[in-house]
């Protein structure tokens, strides 16, 4: 009881009551109206929410996230409505159809997937939606509409066919989008494989409050999740996802640190880089971790794009449990990569 105690004290219920003009004096009072808002957000009663969160340790987390998300989202929501968001969504349409349209329709055949009516005006809409948003929210450090549909539409899709191949050989399951930022490549994966669970994790407040925007606007049943993931590594989502994905999110080595530990036996690990990074320390790395290399696909991307050289996906099957001392935590994946290299010279 004292865990739980310390841990909602460090939780600011106030904060977290803020954006529904709702002040509490009285903690006890506080928690219980954050509880019935949690309940009403994931259309649970108060009695489910206990009883799920005896059989997951992990569901608070959740839990939490999605009050942040959302509390988040509103503020969003009411920053879009004052600038008169559905006015620059229809600008923005008028102004790139043509340029989005066309790359999608070419990769959908590239990659041999059949896009759906509803999955193209999905994609499209998404593409609208980042735009729109992004004049007033920093989502990526990707902005201009080519490079978006040239680098993190054409990226995704990439990623997709990849994993369509492996579901041949994996049953459809979850899968994990780590630092998934404006929702690249996770949200347009969640379009393009339906039959994949899709969370999303993320450590940025505002740019889970844009997905949850986005995954009501496009009924995506996706799952948020505001949290490091070198926490969620060591929870009960340990070796629980049939594919984990990361874009760009850190080096090789420390991406693989992060990632095969989430990743269930038997299943994929697809991190997306550019072919002039180095492997040797990640394949060190692997190993320890239990992971096998795979022969990674490399492709170009379009002449528009402003980056011009190759991209490759790097991919990797577990094929055993990795040692709990792993990831390690205080960030240490990022900053220590080196040592643990040299470790295993």
């Amino acid at each position: 009881m004292k865990e739980n105690r310390k841990s909602n004290k460090a939780i600011n219920y106030q904060e977290l009551l803020r954006p529904f003009n709702i002040s509490i004096e009285d903690y006890t009072e506080t928690v219980a109206v954050v509880r019935q808002l949690a309940c009403a957000l994931l259309q649970l009663t108060d009695k489910e929410v206990q009883e799920q969160a005896e059989k997951d340790e992990n569901f608070g987390t959740q839990l939490y996230a999605r009050i942040f998300a959302r509390t988040s989202y509103i503020e969003l929501e009411h920053e879009l409505q004052a600038t008169d968001f559905s006015s620059n969504l229809a600008m923005t349409g008028e102004k790139y159809p043509s340029l989005a349209a066309d790359v999608i329709t070419l990769l959908a055949s590239r990659c041999k997937l059949r896009l759906t009516k509803s999955q193209y005006e999905k994609i499209l809409r998404y593409y609208y939606l980042r735009l729109a948003v992004n004049q007033h929210l920093n989502l990526s450090r990707i902005k201009k509409a080519q490079d978006i549909v040239t680098s993190d539409i054409f990226d995704s899709f990439m990623l997709a066919g990849r994993i369509k191949e492996a579901l041949n050989s994996s049953a459809a399951g979850k899968l994990l989008d780590i630092g998934t930022g404006a929702g690249i490549p996770g949200i347009i994966l969640a379009i393009l494989l339906p039959e994949l669970t899709c969370d999303l994790l993320d450590t940025v407040r505002k740019k889970l409050a844009f997905l949850d925007f986005v995954c009501r606007d496009l009924q995506l049943p996706c799952n948020l999740l505001w949290q490091r993931v070198e926490d969620y590594a060591h929870s009960q989502a340990r070796h629980s996802y049939n594919f984990v994905v990361a874009r760009a999110v850190s080096s090789l080595p420390t991406l693989l640190e992060y990632s095969l530990p989430l990743v269930k036996i038997g299943s994929f690990c697809f991190c997306l880089k550019t072919t002039n990074e180095p492997e040797l320390s990640a394949a060190k790395l692997r190993n320890l971790l239990g992971a096998l290399s795979l022969p990674p696909a490399v492709y170009s991307l379009p002449p528009a794009a402003q980056a011009n050289f190759p991209r490759q996906i790097m991919a990797y099957r577990q094929v055993a449990s990795v040692a709990s001392t792993y990831p390690r935590l205080h960030n240490l994946p990022r900053t220590r990569m080196l040592e643990i290299a040299q470790e295993l010279s």
